[in-house]
């Protein structure tokens, strides 16, 4: 049963994915590749094989500063025009996993602040609001040995709200990014892999045309200290299906790293940086940024029938150990009974 579940539910996602390309005369851009994942687990945007344990659920607040990231050039290759400027902004977060094979999980992205010019004249956005909203199911299809080799299914969809205060805050039209989340963990190490196509509206600005895109990710993970410090490490690389790895404005890689730090309350803090390489769209030189997540369980049940059996199997010792002492005492009587009897018979 657990497994139509399963196929019915990926069958459904991948019949709505395959929609036709989309297409906008109304030229707008996302301005955020840094894309946090909403489970609050390894990695930072790569996605984990593994599925969450059944109840589990959590909440995050991820701050993210970068410069410039979308900008216009002139043929020369000078900036001309500041679309965006300098933006902060936190991806709120948050995840449920009703089932061990599946989880899912919501992202608002909160525009804390930003400057910039806009695309043309009298065109400045404001300087806070929300970007795309992501929601965010995963599937686990596949595990063994306790994660050392995972698989699952991601089915991203984004609604275009950010696109409702400026179109330069998030795109025109709903997009979907699907994945296939590969995963290793082991007792101190911690590998992911990720392949995704985005789906997301057909649109040409000047000569650039903007169109699909499909990449890779790579996550990797350090247990300096097991339960307290770990690093992290990310790559990512993406490029367009229109001219793949000829398209500047669209070709894009970042690559990074974090520290993050656990707490005997369930509260992780995550902070680093990551530099992008190319001169693509939404793609800024650096990126800094600092994180807090929690995760919780709506149970403890099989925490409280362990302590309750070890609290049995104490009372249970200490009843043997008092059996045994009856039994002493009624030996020494007898050893007492057996000299008395002796000293009789000498008189």
């Amino acid at each position: 049963m657990k497994f139509i579940l399963k196929v019915l539910a990926v069958s459904f996602c991948f019949l709505f994915l395959s929609t036709p390309a989309l297409y906008s005369d109304d030229f707008s851009m996302d301005p955020q590749r840094f894309k946090t994942s909403p489970f609050n687990e390894e990695y930072l945007t790569v996605f984990s094989g593994e599925g969450i344990e059944a109840a589990n659920y959590g909440i995050g607040f991820f701050f993210n500063y970068q410069p410039n990231p979308i900008s216009l050039f002139d043929t020369e290759g000078n900036r001309v025009k500041k679309v965006i400027g300098h933006q902060l902004t936190s991806d709120v977060s948050a995840f449920y996993s009703p089932l061990k094979w599946f989880d899912v999980g919501l992202s608002i992205p909160v525009i804390v602040h930003q400057s910039g010019t806009g695309w043309g004249d009298d065109d400045t956005p404001p300087s806070g609001g929300i970007g795309d909203i992501r929601l965010v199911p995963r599937f686990q299809l596949y595990s063994m040995n306790d994660g050392l080799f995972a698989v699952s299914l991601v089915t991203e969809v984004s609604a275009p709200t950010g696109k409702l205060m400026h179109s330069a805050m998030g795109r025109s039209n709903f997009s979907f990014r699907p994945a296939v989340a590969l995963s290793s963990n082991t007792q101190f190490f911690t590998a992911a892999l990720n392949f995704f196509y985005h789906v997301h509206e057909k649109q040409v600005y000047g000569n650039t045309v903007f169109n699909d895109e499909f990449g890779v990710k790579v996550g990797l993970k350090g247990r300096i200290i097991p339960n307290w410090l770990d690093i992290i490490g990310e790559f990512t690389a993406s490029t367009s299906i229109d001219k793949p790895f000829k398209n500047e404005s669209v070709d894009a890689i970042e690559t990074g790293g974090a520290f993050r730090v656990a707490t005997p309350v369930g509260i992780d803090i995550t902070a680093g940086g990551s530099a992008g390489i190319g001169s693509a769209l939404a793609l800024p030189l650096y990126r800094v940024f600092l994180g807090i997540s929690y995760r919780g369980r709506h149970s403890t049940r099989k925490v409280d029938e362990v302590e309750e059996v070890d609290e049995v199997d104490e009372v249970d010792e200490v009843d043997e150990v008092d059996e045994v002492d009856e039994v002493d005492e009624v030996d020494e009587v007898d050893e007492v009974d057996e000299v008395d009897e002796v000293d009789e018979v000498d008189e």
